[in-house]
């Protein structure tokens, strides 16, 4: 009697689950639905104790604060501390307004730090794809960000 007492206490008892982290999936896509503002030709100077200094226009922090909320919105949780690679596609609404290439990849990587990398040092960053600028079909500046867990190859 006993013994039938404590199997049915035991088969009452609720199991606890286990609480696990949540895993990042292997590939991420995000949108940034503006276009990418230069940062070679928006430095303002400025003389301060007989010193010439630069410093960034209002124009391109307010785009990049603006990117930051948008991917905010995208990417839950903490910026992450492992290595991706990086594929960006940029899409312009016409052709008069297209930038370098290496200056819209800064600005995506000044939005991605701190919200969704760490860092944009290499150590954070693997591969980097840049693809062509292509003229967007919704006739519409927006900038495609695909992520991918970074894979080393053993040889």
């Amino acid at each position: 009697m006993i013994d039938d007492c404590l199997n049915r206490t035991k088969l009452n008892v609720p199991k606890v689950a286990k609480r696990t982290k949540p895993r990042r999936p292997e590939q991420v896509d995000l949108v940034i639905n503006s276009r990418p503002a230069s940062f070679k030709n928006n430095r303002r100077l400025t003389s301060r104790g007989g010193k010439l200094s630069t410093f960034k226009s209002s124009y391109a922090i307010q785009a990049i604060e603006a990117a930051k909320w948008e991917l905010k919105s995208q990417w839950k949780g903490k910026a992450s501390k492992e290595c991706w690679d990086i594929e960006v596609k940029y899409y312009y609404k016409d052709r008069k307004s297209w930038l370098d290439p290496d200056g819209a990849y800064a600005f995506v990587l000044d939005c991605l730090k701190g919200i969704v990398i760490h860092d944009d040092s290499n150590d954070y960053i693997g591969d980097s794809i840049l693809r062509k600028p292509q003229l967007s079909r919704i006739k519409k500046d927006h900038i495609e960000i695909t992520l991918s867990k970074f894979q080393t190859l053993d040889v």
